[in-house]
């Protein structure tokens, strides 16, 4: 009787402890994969632009901004498009992905840049931003089957003597450095601001608080989370590793990143870098500046280090 009773105890704790741990794998899943309420990402994308003293109105009467929808080849959502003309002789186009919080309007202030340096500038939403509807954001796993979509299309439009830019911010820098591999062929430049480069380790980081709080072991939290994550989302954070996807991508590279970025740890910008096997590739260092903030507090050496990085590149 005693063992059975035993038994039934350590069955009751047992059930309990798996019932916990499914708990608890969801909630890290959950909050791994919705950063941002999508819903709020246009509205903090129009605040950043004002912050700026960016004037966007004049913007629309200075340019034409052609809006267009392209469906995921892989999920079957829609991707907005927004595409603006440089009224110089075209070089080439930019793709510009924005960071997490962000939309395809929050870039357009350096997107003037590239159109003065001669480029087309083609900005989306990325996953659970703007008008993009896939629910889940994914450190750049996800997000870069969006971005071969919109490259695929931006290269077709392009001449053969034209040339096509990635560009990534942040989050952004992320999906570009994941998506790069499969788009060597069609890409000839790959530019990376303030790069998130490890989801694993910024979930690891968030995690960290939490089990101070709480006592949870964080490994325990972690592995449940990536458990949860293959299973719903299709991917681990193993796969949010920019630096084992880039050290198989020849094309030429420029990062710039801030030693005092608090959002993004300079050593992501330099772990790319050096995964980097690109005969052609910089880094650009700075000393003081905010997360992702170059070409709003140093215009001037934003845009000199992209045009010599291009020119230097292409001869």
């Amino acid at each position: 009787m005693r063992k059975k009773i035993l038994w039934s105890i350590l069955a009751v704790i047992g059930l309990l402890f798996v019932g916990f741990s499914v708990y608890i794998s969801i909630q890290v899943a959950d909050g791994t994969t919705h950063l941002v309420e999508r819903e709020d990402t246009y509205e903090n994308s129009l605040t950043y632009l004002k912050e700026h003293d960016f004037d966007l109105d004049q913007f629309k009467k200075e340019h034409k901004m052609i809006f267009s929808k392209i469906t995921s080849s892989a999920f079957g959502h829609k991707i907005p498009l927004l595409e603006v003309k440089t009224s110089a002789p075209s070089n080439g186009a930019v793709i510009m992905v924005h960071g997490l919080g962000g939309s395809k309007e929050s870039i357009l202030p350096i997107s003037q840049m590239f159109l003065d340096l001669g480029y087309d500038v083609y900005a989306y939403d990325q996953r659970n931003s703007g008008e993009n509807m896939a629910e889940t954001n994914t450190f750049g796993v996800l997000e870069s089957k969006d971005l071969e979509d919109v490259t695929h299309r931006v290269a077709k439009s392009l001449d053969s003597n034209q040339t096509l830019i990635l560009w990534g911010e942040s989050f952004g820098g992320a999906t570009v450095g994941l998506g790069a591999k499969n788009l060597s062929k069609e890409v000839d430049y790959l530019i990376l601001d303030s790069p998130v480069a490890d989801g694993e380790a910024m979930t690891r980081q968030e995690l960290n608080s939490i089990s101070e709080e709480t006592g949870l072991p964080l490994d325990y939290m972690l592995t449940l989370g990536d458990w949860n994550l293959r299973i719903s989302q299709g991917f681990s954070l193993a796969d949010s590793k920019v630096t084992e996807q880039i050290k198989e991508v020849p094309t030429p590279l420029l990062i710039v990143h801030s030693k005092t970025d608090e959002v993004v740890p300079y050593t992501m910008g330099q772990e790319v870098f050096q995964a980097s096997p690109a005969k052609h590739k910089k880094f650009i260092s700075v000393n003081q500046g905010e997360h992702a903030s170059l070409f709003y507090e140093q215009t001037d050496l934003y845009r000199q280090s992209i045009e010599q990085f291009l020119n230097q590149t292409s001869d």
